[in-house]
C-alpha cells in the first residue's frame, strides 16, 4: 500500500506535462497553418498582381498596334536611312529608328509630330479597373523597326505593364508586327481621276506592251503583247490605232460602241483598228491611291538652280565634264532647270526638289534614286522632262521612282528612251514626242500623243513599290522582372 502511494506521488505533474506537450504541437500545427495560408495568400497576391501587369501589358501592344494602323503613324519615307550591316536593322542617323514611351528610352525618327503622338498615346497611360479603387494600373510602350522594303515594314513592340502597391509587379511583353502590301505598279497606266476621257491614246500607233527586266532581261528579248495592262476610275480611250497588250480595267461598265457621252463607259475605242489583247474587265470599285508624304528633311527651297551654264552655285553640284556633264549628290535641292541638250548624273539616293524643268538628259549611275517633288508655289509644270530625259545604266525603271503629291502639271517628251517610275495620283500628265517609256505610271489623268509608246516592266509586279497594308502581328512572348 505504501509503494502505490509513492508511485503516484512520482507520477503527479505528468497531465501539466502532457497538457503544455499536446498545447506545443497544437501551436506549432497552428503557427504552421498560419503560414501556410499567409504564403497562399501572398503567392495568390503575387499571381494576381502578375496576372493583372500581363494585362496592362498586353493592352499595351494591343494599343501599339492600333496606333500603328492609325492616321497617327506615317512613314518618313523622304528621310535618309542606312542598314545595319550587323543585323539588318534600320538606321537613322546612325542609331536604330525607335519611337518611345517608355522613360530612359529616347526615340529617334525623322518625324516629330510621330514621336510626339506615340509618346502621347502610348507613354504611361493610366488604366483604372472596374470595382478598384484608389490605385491606378498603367502601360508604357517602344517600337523598335527591324526591316524596311517598300510598302513592307517590320516593327519590334515592347510593353511594360505595371501594377502599383505592396505586391508591385511589372510585366514585360513583346510583339513583332508587320505589313505587307500590293504591288503597286501592277499596271503599265493608271489614272486615278474619274470621268470621260480620264486616259487618253492619240496618235497612230500609240499604246502599251510589256517586257521584263529581272535576271538580266531586255526589251528585244522579253517584250510580249501581254500583262501591259492600263486601268482608270472613269474612261479610258483609244482614238487612232492605238493598242493595249494587255487587260483595261475601270469601275465603270463597258458599253460597245459607246462614246462616253450619253452614259459612262469604262473603254472607247475608235474601231477595228484600236484592240485591247486580253480584254476589257470591270472593277468592283475605284482605286484608292494614298497621297505621297510631304517632302521635308530637308524641305526643298523655291528659287531656280539653272545648271545649264555650270553649278558653282549650288550646293550638292559638280563638274564632270566642262559645259557638258554635271553630277548631283542626293539631297536638297530647289527649282531644278538643265537646259541646252546638257546631262546631269544622279546616283543612289533620296532627292527633294521643288519642281524640274528637264531639257537634257538625266544619266543614273547607280540606283535606286528616289526624287520627291514638291511643288511649293508651282501652278502648272511642276515636272517637265524632254527627249530621252531619264536613262539608267542598267536599263532597270525600277532603279528612279519620282513622287509628286500635287495637282500641276506634267509634261512627259519621250522623244527617244527614258527608264523611270512616276507616282503622282493627283496631277495630269501629257505624254508626246512619239518615244519610248519603259516602266509604270499613276497620275490623275493621261494624254499620250505622237504615236508614244509606254513598255511595263513585268518584274514590278513582284513586289517594287508596294501599297501598304495594315499592320499585323507575327509572334508575341512575354516575361516578369
Amino acid at each position: 500500500m505504501k509503494d502505490l502511494k509513492e508511485n503516484k506521488q512520482n507520477e503527479s505533474g505528468m497531465a501539466l506535462v502532457i497538457a503544455l506537450l499536446t498545447l506545443l504541437v497544437l501551436s506549432m500545427l497552428a503557427t504552421g497553418m498560419i503560414f501556410v495560408t499567409q504564403a497562399g495568400m501572398w503567392s495568390t497576391a503575387n499571381y494576381k498582381a502578375v496576372t493583372q501587369a500581363r494585362f496592362e501589358a498586353e493592352a499595351g501592344l494591343q494599343r501599339s498596334l492600333q496606333w500603328f494602323n492609325s492616321s497617327n503613324y506615317v512613314f518618313a519615307s523622304g528621310a535618309t536611312y542606312t542598314t545595319s550591316t550587323t543585323d539588318g536593322a534600320v538606321y537613322y542617323n546612325g542609331q536604330p529608328v525607335v519611337l518611345s514611351g517608355i522613360t530612359g528610352i529616347t526615340s529617334n525618327y525623322p518625324t516629330t509630330t510621330v514621336t510626339d503622338s506615340f509618346t502621347a498615346n502610348l507613354g504611361n497611360q493610366g488604366l483604372t479597373p472596374a470595382g478598384v479603387t484608389g490605385t491606378t494600373w498603367s502601360y508604357s510602350a517602344t517600337a523598335t523597326l527591324l526591316r524596311r522594303n517598300a510598302g513592307q515594314e517590320t516593327w519590334k513592340v515592347v510593353s511594360q505593364g505595371t501594377i502599383p502597391g505592396a505586391r508591385a509587379a511589372t510585366v514585360e511583353a513583346e510583339m513583332v508586327i508587320e505589313r505587307r502590301g500590293d504591288p503597286l505598279f501592277k499596271w503599265a497606266l493608271y489614272g486615278a481621276g474619274t470621268g470621260c476621257n480620264n486616259v487618253i491614246f492619240g496618235g497612230s500607233g500609240g499604246g502599251v506592251d510589256s517586257w521584263d527586266s529581272s535576271n538580266g532581261g531586255t526589251y528585244a528579248g522579253t517584250v510580249a503583247n501581254t500583262d501591259g495592262d492600263v486601268g482608270s476610275n472613269g474612261n479610258i480611250i483609244l482614238k487612232s490605232a492605238n493598242d493595249i497588250g494587255g487587260i483595261a480595267y475601270s469601275p465603270w461598265p463597258e458599253v460597245v460602241g459607246g462614246d462616253c457621252k450619253a452614259t459612262p463607259d469604262g473603254l472607247s475605242l475608235c474601231g477595228a483598228s484600236c484592240t485591247v489583247a486580253e480584254g476589257y474587265q470591270q472593277l468592283g470599285a475605284p482605286t484608292v491611291f494614298p497621297n505621297p508624304p510631304a517632302v521635308t528633311n530637308p524641305t526643298p527651297g523655291t528659287t531656280v538652280q539653272n545648271i545649264r551654264t555650270g553649278c558653282a552655285t549650288i550646293p550638292g553640284c559638280s563638274v564632270v565634264t566642262t559645259d557638258q556633264v554635271f553630277a548631283l549628290a542626293p539631297g536638297k535641292y530647289d527649282n531644278l532647270v538643265l537646259g541646252g541638250g546638257k546631262e546631269v548624273q544622279l546616283s543612289a539616293g533620296t532627292y527633294n526638289v521643288n519642281s524640274m524643268k528637264w531639257d537634257g538628259k538625266m544619266t543614273i549611275m547607280s540606283g535606286p534614286v528616289t526624287i520627291n517633288v514638291a511643288g511649293t508655289g508651282v501652278s502648272k509644270y511642276v515636272i517637265q522632262l524632254s527627249d530621252d530625259a531619264v536613262n539608267t545604266l542598267t536599263h532597270v525603271p525600277s532603279d528612279v521612282i519620282i513622287s509628286y503629291g500635287g495637282t500641276a502639271n506634267i509634261t512627259v517628251g519621250s522623244g527617244a528612251n527614258s527608264y523611270f517610275l512616276l507616282y503622282a495620283p493627283n496631277a495630269p500628265v501629257v505624254v508626246s514626242g512619239g518615244g519610248n517609256w519603259y516602266g509604270a505610271a499613276i497620275a490623275n489623268s493621261f494624254e499620250v500623243t505622237g504615236g508614244s509608246r509606254l513598255h511595263y516592266d513585268r518584274a514590278l509586279g513582284s513586289g517594287t513599290g508596294l501599297t501598304p497594308g495594315p499592320f499585323r502581328p507575327l509572334s508575341f512572348s512575354r516575361s516578369k522582372y
